[in-house]
């Protein structure tokens, strides 16, 4: 079962059911606030013809108010990134304790209890803003499977730095770290 919450237009589905072919059953909930885009994201998906054993659930909730006791095998999410105006941020700070006024700070607290493993592709802020500290603390008893650092220019319209980090709670190898810009990969041991 894996869950891609604020799914878009789907940009991760095809390579995670491609990545998952050995897999008998795949199951994956696609959760999205714009009813629009998950319409656009249905169309798009029976474009795959995807095998009988790929079920994808639609569902059309804010993410971050969908109650929910589901749990995952992976969640995978390049979830948004803008500071939440004072409304939201007061509604979803009822929910969730996190310092950060920024929506994707949000998701990963939210995506912590629903999974064993995680794939993130978010800002380099993650790492580096005091804004994010309780976050990287909830996560960083996590080992970490894979940082891949992409910087400013590696996605076209994308303004900021960005990583994908990927988590697994019973992962126990060393951590592989690509930066794209220059083409380098390192091997690290876990702390």
């Amino acid at each position: 079962k894996i869950l891609e919450p604020a799914v878009g237009l789907g940009a991760f589905i095809p390579q995670i059911v491609s990545a998952c072919y050995q897999v008998e059953k795949i199951e994956i909930d696609v959760v999205d606030i714009d009813s629009e885009c998950l319409k656009k994201l249905k169309k798009y998906i029976s474009s795959f013809n995807f095998h009988s054993s790929v079920k994808i659930n639609y569902i059309c909730e804010d993410f971050l108010m969908w109650d929910t006791d589901k749990s995952y095998d992976l969640v995978i999410s390049n979830p948004p990134y803008f500071k939440l105006k004072s409304s939201d941020l007061k509604k979803y700070r009822e929910n969730f304790n996190v310092k950060s006024d920024n929506i994707y700070a949000f998701f990963l607290k939210k995506f912590y209890d629903m999974a064993d493993k995680f794939i993130f592709v978010i800002p380099k802020t993650f790492v580096m803003a005091s804004d994010y500290e309780d976050i990287r603390k909830l996560y960083e008893n996590i080992p970490v499977v894979q940082i891949i650092d992409y910087g400013v220019k590696y996605f076209k319209d994308v303004f900021i730095e960005i990583l994908s980090i990927y988590f697994d709670k019973d992962y126990v190898e060393d951590i592989c770290i690509e930066n794209k810009l220059d083409k380098t990969k390192i091997y690290q041991k876990q702390k």
